[in-house]
C-alpha cells in the first residue's frame, strides 16, 4: 500500500498503478532568511526553511480552510537550527467576552475581575476575584471559568488552540485583555527534519482598567513521516493569566 503522503494515478483501461510522490508536480519552496506567511494546506516538492529564516502562520480570521493553521504536503521538509514556524497566538481568537473557541475561557460580563484561561489539550485556568475578596484563611475567590479541554493527544484530528477570557466587566468595566490561542501545524512528508523550532503558544492575558485576561491556549503540532528527525524545540504551552490587584487564568496547552 503506498503511504499517506503519496497519491496513486491508475490508467482508465488496463491496471497500471503508479504511485508518485505527493509533491512530484509541485514547485519546492526554499525560506532562506526570509520571512513568508502561509495559511491551509499547501503541496511543494522540498521545504527548505534555512538560515534564519521563518514561516509565520496565517493569523485566524475566521476562515478555518485558510487561516489559523498550515498543513505542509511534501516530499522532504527541512527547518535547520537557526529557523522556525511561527504560529504564537494565531489560533482562536479573544474577545470582549468568552474566549474564541470549543475551550474558551469565560470573562467579560460572566466575570467580575480575571478572566478564564483558554484550553485545549489541557483545561484552562479559572481567573480570580480581586485580592481582598477571599473565602477565608487567604484564599482567592475565583472568577471567570477556566475553558475544558477537547481534542485527543495522538490521531489527525488536529485543532488550534481557544483562547482565554476577558477581563470581567461584571462590575461596569469593559473587559477585554485576553490572550489568543495558538495555530495549528501540520508537517508531513516522506522524510522531515526538524532542527529549529516549532512555536504555537498561547498568547499572554494583559491587564485591562484593573481587571486581568486569561491567557490563550496553546496550538497543536503533528510531524507525520516515514523518516522523522525532531532535535529542535516543539513548544504549544498555554499563555500566562494577566495579574493586577485580581488575575487571569493560565491558558492549557
Amino acid at each position: 500500500m503506498p503511504s499517506p503522503s503519496h497519491r496513486a494515478i491508475a490508467a482508465i483501461a488496463g491496471i497500471l498503478l503508479v504511485c508518485l510522490p505527493a509533491g512530484a508536480f509541485a514547485q519546492n519552496l526554499v525560506v532562506n532568511g526570509t520571512t513568508v506567511t502561509l495559511g491551509g494546506t499547501v503541496t511543494y516538492g522540498t521545504v527548505q526553511v534555512i538560515n534564519g529564516g521563518q514561516i509565520n502562520v496565517a493569523p485566524f480570521n475566521g476562515n478555518a480552510a485558510t487561516t489559523g493553521m498550515l498543513h505542509i504536503i511534501a516530499d522532504s521538509i527541512l527547518v535547520d537550527g537557526t529557523s522556525t514556524i511561527y504560529g504564537r497566538e494565531r489560533g482562536f481568537r479573544s474577545t470582549d467576552g468568552v474566549g474564541e473557541g470549543p475551550g474558551g475561557g469565560s470573562g467579560g460580563p460572566y466575570a467580575i475581575d480575571g478572566g478564564g484561561g483558554g484550553a485545549y489539550g489541557g483545561d484552562g485556568g479559572n481567573g480570580i476575584r480581586d485580592y481582598w475578596q477571599v473565602r477565608g484563611c487567604g484564599i482567592p475567590w475565583p472568577d471567570g471559568e477556566g475553558g475544558y479541554a477537547y481534542g485527543t493527544s495522538s490521531g489527525l484530528d488536529l485543532e488550534k488552540g481557544s483562547a482565554g477570557g476577558a477581563g470581567g466587566s461584571g462590575d461596569g468595566d469593559t473587559g477585554l485583555g485576553a490572550g489568543d490561542g495558538g495555530a495549528m501545524v501540520w508537517l508531513e512528508a516522506d522524510t522531515i527534519t526538524v532542527a529549529g523550532t516549532i512555536n504555537v503558544r498561547g498568547g499572554n492575558g494583559f491587564n485591562w482598567q484593573n481587571d486581568s485576561g486569561g491567557g490563550g491556549a496553546g496550538g497543536g503540532i503533528l510531524i507525520q513521516g516515514l523518516t522523522v528527525s525532531a532535535t529542535g524545540t516543539l513548544t504549544a504551552r498555554g499563555g500566562n493569566g494577566a495579574s493586577y490587584d485580581d488575575g487571569g487564568g493560565g491558558g492549557g496547552g
